[in-house]
């Protein structure tokens, strides 16, 4: 398998530990999505998109109240995938908080560091960084190594603050994005 679903269980059993806090995995295996090719930037666009096959990443993500986002270290940077997953949705990333456990190279910390800039721009508030994993080559599989201080420096403690600080100044909307455009096919 891959070694991401490793760090992503951890993280997950972590949240749900916590009293109150529910946690989905969403996998972008599970929503297939053509690289973006939108004339513009959902932002600008007021969220119009021409591939009908991004309207379910984009409600799911308008669904939660924040996210942990997994971020392999590639070459220095994190996937296109994963940047390709981001452009998709626009205001359902706003006012929310994110939370990285990076791993690969160097703890995944390259791979944050980027995405960080990146979630800006989506008016998301990032905490605290976690560098959770890395993997073992001297294995004969990858191995698992998880960080020492796990329970008091990684999720879910500063996932914890962010979401309850993000639950206590939003409007009740049933679960959905608070403010978001409606949706349509351009």
């Amino acid at each position: 398998g891959r070694f991401g679903e490793k760090p992503a269980a951890w993280v997950t059993e972590l949240a749900k530990q916590q009293a109150g806090m529910e946690a989905e995995v969403l996998d972008l295996r599970d929503y297939p999505m053509p690289f973006f090719d939108e004339p513009m930037s959902l932002g600008s666009s007021g969220g119009k998109v021409t591939h009908t096959e991004t309207l379910a990443w984009a409600k799911k993500i308008g669904e939660a109240d924040a996210f942990v986002i997994m971020a392999p270290e590639y070459n220095h940077g994190y996937p296109a995938v994963l940047k390709n997953a981001l452009d998709y949705a626009y205001a359902e990333w706003n006012n929310k908080p994110v939370g990285f456990v990076g791993y690969g190279s160097a703890g995944g910390a390259r791979s944050v560091e980027q995405l960080r800039l990146v979630v800006a721009e989506l008016q998301m508030a990032s905490v605290r960084f976690c560098s959770a994993a890395r993997c073992d080559s001297s294995a004969s599989s990858a191995a698992w190594i998880r960080p020492q201080k796990a329970a008091s420096a990684c999720p879910p403690s500063w996932i914890r603050r962010a979401y309850t600080a993000r639950i206590t100044t939003r409007k009740p909307s049933g679960g959905t994005c608070t403010g978001c455009p409606p949706r349509s096919i351009g």
